[in-house]
């Protein structure tokens, strides 16, 4: 389960990644290359989209080009940095968005691999497990909000419940009027608790349904992974 979230993060966490403006460079630093270090984070979005991609080597690649930012922007003051992170949105956000569908899917594909090995099931007795498995993982997929305007960077995930991005948008929407009053702010935080409360309803039912079809041992598994609680 650990390397679902892995996984589902890697191409976020590129949003850290965002090239230096050529006018910026951090003091002592070398000589660097905006453009190719931005071709960079869009061969390793290119690459997650390939089907028969190699997620370990991908993530290590992630972390060399996060590294190299670090590197980079080590001697900057942090809203230099939150400045190059915005930049990341505007020019990247239309490439994580494009590539999120198709990464999404090799996840769940390679984490339904994963625990069919770990559940010891056979084809026949997989099959009849993945659907309620499936509606576990939409649910607690749906109840995933980021804290910056109803999701990562500004837009939500696949599968992410829309009520409740929505309703945190709406919030940060208020929060950022000065002259908002009492009751609007609680109208829109009541809003929030609502949908949370609906998705985690949601999930709660999808894991009531699966837990009748598991054994023991393979409820235990489940709960090991963060599936179950």
């Amino acid at each position: 389960m650990q390397r679902w979230f892995e996984m589902m993060i890697v191409f976020v966490l590129l949003s850290l990644l965002i090239a230096i403006p050529a006018s910026g460079q951090a003091a002592g630093q070398g000589a660097f290359d905006p453009q190719a270090f931005e071709d960079q984070a869009k061969q390793i979005l290119a690459q997650l989209q390939q089907p028969d991609v190699d997620q370990q080597q991908v993530m290590q690649q992630a972390g060399q080009l996060m590294q190299q930012f670090r590197d980079a922007t080590q001697n900057m003051t942090p809203d230099q940095v939150d400045k190059i992170r915005q930049q990341m949105m505007e020019r990247l956000q239309p490439e994580i968005i494009k590539a999120m569908p198709s990464i999404v899917r090799q996840m769940q594909r390679g984490l339904m691999d994963r625990l069919k090995q770990q559940l010891e099931c056979t084809d026949e007795e997989f099959a009849a497990l993945q659907p309620a498995l499936q509606k576990v993982l939409d649910c607690m997929q749906a109840a995933t909000v980021g804290g910056r305007r109803g999701g990562f960077g500004g837009f939500s995930l696949p599968g992410q419940s829309a009520t409740l991005a929505q309703a945190i948008q709406k919030l940060h929407t208020t929060l950022e009027d000065t002259a908002a009053k009492p009751d609007e702010i609680k109208a829109k935080l009541d809003a929030v608790r609502e949908a949370k409360a609906s998705t985690n309803h949601d999930l709660q039912v999808a894991r009531a349904e699966l837990r009748p079809l598991l054994t023991v041992r393979q409820e235990a598994v489940l709960v090991a992974n963060g599936l179950l609680d």
